[in-house]
């Protein structure tokens, strides 16, 4: 696994997430997480050695991308938008959390807000 900063390492401790709206998340943001962070939660989102056990065996560290989304969204960094699109399609690719992708991003870019509008925007128009 690589290494991350303490504060996202606390986000591999949550374990399984609980399958509720993005005003029942946990607070993510009482570890000290900023927007500083974001590359860093990015980086957890595409790391695909944390996503190397099968979701059923109880390891943490698998559902670590899931708690890096909702963390941005409870970040509300627009920033985020482009890549974590990038990263989405890249997830439907080889289906490892495609599922939870489905479920919970129209919740993190509703989250971030009104400014993620134009990149989505963007996206949905882009026939390619």
């Amino acid at each position: 696994m690589s290494s991350y900063s303490e504060k996202l390492e606390k986000l591999f401790a949550y374990g399984t997430p609980e399958p509720v709206g993005l005003e029942d998340w946990p607070d993510y943001l009482a570890s000290g997480i900023t927007t500083e962070d974001t590359p860093e939660l990015l980086r957890v989102i595409a790391d695909p050695t944390l996503r190397t056990t099968d979701p059923d065996e109880e390891d943490p560290k698998y559902w670590a991308a899931v708690h890096a989304w909702r963390t941005i969204a409870q970040l509300r960094d627009a920033s985020a938008t482009a890549p974590l699109l990038q990263l989405t399609e890249n997830r439907f690719k080889d289906a490892s959390g495609s599922e939870w992708a489905i479920e919970e991003l129209p919740d993190v870019y509703e989250g971030i807000g009104s400014a993620a509008m134009p990149i989505l925007i963007n996206c949905i128009a882009d026939s390619t």
